[in-house]
């Protein structure tokens, strides 16, 4: 069976298993279970990189009988050292926080403390309110099992978007969350932000299929934020990112992009009014001993620091809406309802890793009417 188990794992490439036992288990039994755990462990460990075995706070040692404790202590203890953590049962307070916190000792982090959605018994309430639970585990060190986020959209009523409640959700979450920064070795970095769903299907800019779509499979990389998504247009694929305030920060990816000697950025916008935007990018030094950062910001008009960057070509190099003889040259502001490509070139004179990308835009029609602007994709080539 545990052979099994890890053919399935590696084979469907997934991380690993939750091992939730909720019914009672004999005591004659429970040196079996706890082999199983312990064996499956080492044998996913041993054939599926970066893999977990979680065991779920609900039968105790040595009586195997059902009772959730809502802490790690000594009668579920013996599953945690055997495995790669424990996901404890929702119904905790501070001082089973405390307990936990104890009971693990350097282990704090493969403690990973209950938050139901729904809000059955849960610290906070649950729905809006599960960021008082993420702040208080966030207070004693410990990691987070988010249970039930099908919430947003189980219990909204007809009148809700879902996607503004999903929005909000995880927007509240946000500050307790770690991002894992995304790693790519390969030298394109590329995506039109498809979520997999889409009411249509665009391509250049233009509507050619009608029919709604649902593939997870075809869902592209996703920003790190919680930026809106735009179903009724986009550039390719099934929608694009909508971002709603200007003159702000919008942060896009965490990211390690390595770059070699010249990095090129390909950005698709579309906005209902005159606008323009700057693009940020953060790029550090590979070297451990010669810790080099530098912002640079890319932008019309102006030419980067040459002691550390080089903006070459920067320019729109497609806008429908021009003529072909002024296409390479550089306006003030992008005209309004069309889609725009732009080139940014930068060249860095030191080895390293682009690791944030943000956007910050500006519209020139103060009256705030139809002014967001839509991102269509986002390419680098390195």
């Amino acid at each position: 069976m545990i052979d099994q188990l890890v053919n399935i794992c590696n084979h469907c490439k997934f991380d690993g298993y939750l091992i939730n036992i909720e019914n009672k288990v004999p005591a004659e039994h429970m040196d079996k279970m706890k082999y199983f755990v312990e064996k499956l462990t080492i044998e996913i460990h041993s054939r599926v990189k970066d893999s977990l075995i979680i065991w779920y706070d609900s039968i105790i040692s040595p009586s195997g009988e059902l009772k959730w404790q809502n802490e790690l202590n000594e009668s579920n203890k013996e599953f945690f050292q055997s495995c790669d953590g424990i996901f404890l049962n929702y119904n905790w307070t501070e001082d089973t926080l405390k307990n936990s916190l104890e009971n693990a000792g350097v282990r704090k982090h493969d403690v990973y403390v209950g938050v139901d959605v729904f809000g059955r018994g849960c610290f906070g309430g649950g729905g809006f309110n599960c960021d008082l639970a993420m702040e208080k585990i966030r207070q004693f060190g410990l990691s987070a099992a988010i249970f039930g986020q099908g919430w947003t959209h189980e219990t909204k009523q007809d009148s809700e978007s879902f996607q503004e409640r999903e929005i909000l959700f995880w927007s509240k979450l946000k500050p307790y969350l770690y991002i894992h920064v995304m790693k790519f070795d390969k030298k394109v970095f590329k995506t039109n932000f498809n979520s997999g769903y889409g009411k249509f299907t665009f391509e250049s800019g233009h509507k050619y299929e009608n029919n709604a779509m649902y593939s997870l499979s075809q869902q592209c990389i996703q920003p790190c934020s919680t930026h809106a998504l735009e179903y009724e247009d986009g550039y390719t694929g099934t929608g694009c990112l909508k971002i709603k305030e200007q003159n702000k920060y919008h942060p896009l990816f965490l990211v390690q992009i390595e770059t070699y000697s010249r990095l090129s950025l390909f950005v698709c916008t579309k906005c209902g009014s005159p606008y323009d935007y700057n693009l940020y990018v953060l790029y550090e030094s590979k070297s451990d001993k010669d810790q080099k950062k530098h912002k640079f910001i890319l932008m019309k008009d102006e030419k980067m620091d040459e002691k550390a960057f080089e903006d070459t070509d920067s320019t729109i190099i497609y806008n429908r809406n021009q003529k072909e003889t002024d296409q390479t040259k550089k306006t003030q502001c992008w005209s309004k309802d069309s889609w725009d490509i732009r080139k940014f070139s930068a060249r860095p004179n030191f080895n390293g890793y682009v690791t944030q990308i943000g956007i910050e835009f500006k519209s020139t029609d103060c009256t705030g009417y139809n002014n967001e602007l839509l991102l269509g994709s986002l390419t680098i080539y390195t």
